[in-house]
């Protein structure tokens, strides 16, 4: 309890310390800004009124310093340092880069500011608004208040088009199907400019080259009472007559070795004429034909923007230029376009070498080295070919035991071909991103010198494209896997005596199968307030092989005596995983993030277990963070003393549930705060008696999760987050029914119980 008083005390004094040196450097006649509130008042109900406020509050400039925990900790950093002569080193590093001068108060001019946020209300509907503040000024400091007099915002009654017979206006009529403009919402202007944009992108693709949301204009009528408006969308008056123009493509132009420093066009060149494609060049480092399918703009065809972004997309999706640029020249009087398509290359070679820190869920951490080869037209086809090297060194540095070391190897060459290579069908990709057609190689050798030595073999073939923006597929068609255990030291080989199970996930086998993986993802969508992540994975093996040796055969197979390939046996089973994810925005600084991971896999046929690989696992930093990695399960079991220690090795299972509950709150842009709560387990989906509790079951699993709570730290540094959480247990499953719950038992005080009960998990970027 004294070292508690001893801590609120001195940081009771730093506060104090801080705050009493932020204003010690302030000019007399001067004040230092702390910033500005806004308070919105409404005779009525109005809603959204958080909403509001929240932009309103974004909007305000200039921002005072930043704060962590109530400090200026960038301006005491700033005044600490004192007078700096030079202008560069480490004293002017820190005083301007990390330190931030005084924003004073003479820097802000609050009545135009004030007319400002009137105007976004306006924006929103909440028209004849009225905005005041008020100067608080006091010890050299001044906040200011800005207090918004607001009421429910008008609504849209109706919403029409002024008659035009012109054939613009006819096709500006025609597009109005997926208007975004509904009678009954609110009026609000980023609506109308959404729409104006909208139609742009429709005419566009209709033709009209030089048509811009420019050319449209809204009349807003707010005279007709009942806080409601009408809206009317018209042309501008005197257009340019080439607005109303449709415009054709006559020629199209490709330089595929276009320089920014040389006008490469004045210079002769060599000509290919590919499906009425000009290719201009001497040598044509990427195969035309490749050129050819990535520009969806033809002669003859009329003008779509549609294709001339697709066009674009799809060439810098190659991956092999460094600039892609197009240019449309009119023909004068003929209402067409010459095109130009500019293609500026990439190196094509290029070698990477990479220093590392890692830290996994697992609690391993260490040094590691990774090196990469990357040619980016390998076969003249702007295939990406890739051949890395990883060397990793880790040694477990918190959990039961410390100072377990691991060693990993990986040789992996990898040819990505920019189509999807389907046999006896030639199929073309809609899509603005360039499907991918994946072969790789890969050996993997994992050496834990306390107990084994794995090897890896693999061969993967199949697909990956982008369906949207927010839409993701990964399907791999084949994906063969062969591991054996080279060497085993005498305490592994006593667990895998002891334990059927884990000997049998261990097994030399082959696992020869197909997966495929769907991911949505809309956090790149700035516009929602609130982001949803969803991952959904389905993993098979062994199905075909099986299927066909069941009809050659007279016999099945058992578990002492499985199907094999070239003598041995191979991996029968199915396997399912979905994660989702929801970003809740409370506020612009807090956000509330409930996630749902459940998985389970069903060996069956040619074998009874799950390869270890293919096993689940629960509990470390980015799951049960209250619970060492792997140490949790299968179930309510726990193993034997004698096998204690090897539980990275033991807790897995074949059905996995886990939740976790987080809110987030940014303390300013570089530090994060965290509150968070998990649970979960994972289960066995057949009876082991080497593993007495550890069975799913509907009537009871809900008494077996894993529960634990924490707080964290996370440091943003914009390539990377730093995270640190602490974390407690509240309920463990493997105590007696009756006393798993241990939220009764917290003694801060206790250093055994802290040993036993607080667990930092140190890891890079969030949990999810």
């Amino acid at each position: 309890m004294r070292q508690l008083i001893k801590l609120i005390s001195c940081f009771s004094y730093l506060i104090f310390f801080t705050a009493c040196s932020s204003t010690k450097n302030i000019p007399e006649g001067e004040y230092l800004y702390t910033g500005a509130d806004v308070k919105l008042k409404s005779e009525e109900s109005v809603k959204n009124k958080k909403i509001y406020k929240e932009e309103l509050e974004e909007a305000i400039r200039p921002k005072s310093n930043s704060k962590l925990l109530g400090m200026r900790y960038r301006l005491w950093i700033y005044n600490a340092i004192g007078e700096v002569k030079k202008e560069k080193g480490f004293k002017h590093w820190l005083k301007y880069r990390v330190g931030e001068p005084p924003v004073m108060l003479s820097a802000v001019d609050p009545s135009r500011t004030s007319e400002a946020l009137k105007t976004i209300l306006e924006n929103r509907g909440i028209f004849m608004a009225t905005t005041e503040f008020s100067v608080e000024q006091e010890n050299k400091k001044a906040h200011i208040t800005y207090t918004g007099h607001i009421h429910p915002p008008y609504k849209i009654s109706q919403y029409n088009l002024l008659p035009d017979t012109t054939t613009l206006g006819i096709r500006i009529k025609e597009s109005q199907e997926d208007n975004l403009i509904k009678v009954g919402d609110d009026y609000n202007l980023n609506t109308l400019e959404a729409e104006r944009a909208r139609l742009e992108e429709a005419l566009k693709g209709m033709g009209y080259f030089y048509f811009n949301a420019d050319h449209l204009i809204f009349q807003v009528d707010s005279t007709i009472g009942s806080r409601q408006v009408n809206l009317y969308l018209r042309l501008k008056d005197d257009l340019p007559p080439e607005v109303s123009k449709v415009y054709s493509i006559s020629n199209v132009n490709v330089y595929p070795e276009f320089s920014l420093t040389i006008d490469s066009t004045k210079y002769t060149r060599d000509t290919i004429l590919r499906k009425e494609i000009l290719l201009i060049g001497k040598d044509f480092p990427v195969k035309p034909k490749v050129i050819e399918r990535s520009i969806f703009v033809r002669p003859g065809d009329t003008y779509s923007r549609t294709n001339h972004n697709l066009t674009l997309n799809r060439l810098m999706g190659l991956g092999v230029y460094k600039f892609v640029n197009m240019r449309f020249d009119d023909i004068d009087s003929l209402q067409q376009l010459n095109s130009f398509v500019f293609l500026t290359p990439l190196k094509r070679r290029n070698t990477r070498i990479e220093l590392q820190a890692i830290s996994r869920s697992n609690n391993y951490a260490g040094p590691g080295i990774t090196a990469s080869f990357r040619n980016r037209n390998f076969l003249k086809g702007a295939e990406l070919f890739l051949l890395n090297f990883r060397f990793h060194y880790e040694t477990q540095i918190t959990g039961n035991i410390r100072g377990l070391d691991s060693y990993t190897f990986e040789i992996s060459p990898e040819l990505n071909v920019p189509k999807l290579i389907v046999p006896f069908f030639n199929f073309a990709s809609p899509s603005r991103f360039v499907p991918i057609t994946k072969f790789k190689l890969s050996y993997d050798l994992l050496i834990k010198p306390e107990f084994y030595q794995l090897n890896s073999f693999r061969l993967i073939s199949g697909y990956r494209w982008r369906e949207s923006l927010i839409k993701d597929h990964d399907f791999n068609l084949i994906n063969i896997t062969y591991i054996r255990l080279a060497r085993e030291t005498e305490e592994f080989q006593f667990l895998l005596n002891e334990n059927d199970f884990l000997r049998r996930s261990f097994e030399e086998q082959f696992i020869i199968g197909s997966d495929y993986t769907y991911t949505f993802n809309n956090q790149s969508v700035e516009e929602k307030r609130n982001h949803v992540y969803f991952k959904g994975m389905v993993d098979v093996a062994g199905h075909l092989m099986h299927l066909i040796q069941l009809l050659v055969r007279d016999t099945k197979p058992t578990i002492d005596t499985p199907f094999t390939i070239s003598g041995l046996p191979y991996s029968n089973y199915s396997k399912g995983e979905v994660d989702g994810r929801y970003y809740y925005t409370i506020d612009r600084r807090t956000r509330l993030i409930p996630r749902l991971n459940i998985g389970a896999g069903i060996p069956y046929g040619n074998s009874s277990v799950l390869p270890y690989i293919k096993q689940f696992f629960t509990g470390g930093t980015t799951s049960i963070r209250a619970f060492h990695a792997r140490s949790v399960g299968p179930g309510t079991y726990i193993p034997p003393d004698t096998v204690s220690g090897f539980f990275f090795f033991e807790r897995s299972g074949d059905i996995k549930i886990e939740s976790n509950l987080e809110l987030r709150y940014d303390i300013n842009e570089i530090f994060k705060f965290a509150v968070f709560g998990d649970a979960g387990n994972v289960w066995l989906s057949q009876e082991d008696p080497d593993k007495p509790g550890g069975r799913f079951k509907w009537n009871s699993f809900y008494r077996e999760l894993a529960m634990g709570t924490g707080i964290g730290l996370r440091i943003d540094a914009s390539f990377f987050v730093l995270r640190f959480d602490l974390a407690t247990p509240l309920r463990k499953p493997f105590l007696p029914e009756g006393e798993r719950w241990v939220i009764n038992q917290v003694k801060f005080s206790s250093t055994s119980w802290r040993r036993e009960n607080l667990l930092l998990n140190i890891a890079i970027g969030y949990p999810f």
